[in-house]
């Protein structure tokens, strides 16, 4: 008898896409590296191809093979990067999920700051920018 044993993922990084070609191959580089830099836990990141028109889809077909920790969804037409953060937000396998929401690169001190927070079980949803300020109460819910 062979058992099968599937660990869950601690964290699901979702990154929206939209015609980047040039860049989405080092970005993505970019973002293994910080993940496994902060985190021996295993983790995945989904790119919602939001209606790329140039060659995104091939390029990301081909970062998927190299890496099986990356899921790719893709939207048939764009629907903007809050459509494509929710697409993914609804199929990550982790119950902790870190969405970039915008073209910046993504910071280390953020996903730190949420993997701290994630130890407090109470927090259900929380927001990190890339400032030194605390984190202001009301971006954080129980």
């Amino acid at each position: 008898m062979v058992l099968f044993y599937m660990q869950s993922t601690k964290i699901s990084v979702v990154m929206p896409v939209r015609d980047r070609a040039g860049e989405i191959a080092a970005r993505v580089q970019r973002l293994l590296d910080g993940l496994a830099d902060l985190t021996q836990d295993l983790s995945e990141i989904i790119l919602v191809d939001d209606g790329s028109r140039d060659t995104t889809p091939e390029i990301l077909e081909d970062l998927r093979i190299k890496y099986p920790r990356l899921r790719i969804i893709r939207h048939d037409r764009p629907r903007g990067a809050e459509a494509a953060g929710q697409t993914g937000l609804e199929r990550a396998a982790s119950e902790l999920v870190f969405i970039l929401e915008s073209d910046s690169e993504p910071c280390k001190d953020d996903l730190r700051r949420l993997l701290q927070i994630s130890e407090d079980e109470t927090v259900v949803a929380a927001r990190a920018e890339s400032r030194e300020e605390p984190i202001a109460p009301s971006l954080l819910r129980r």
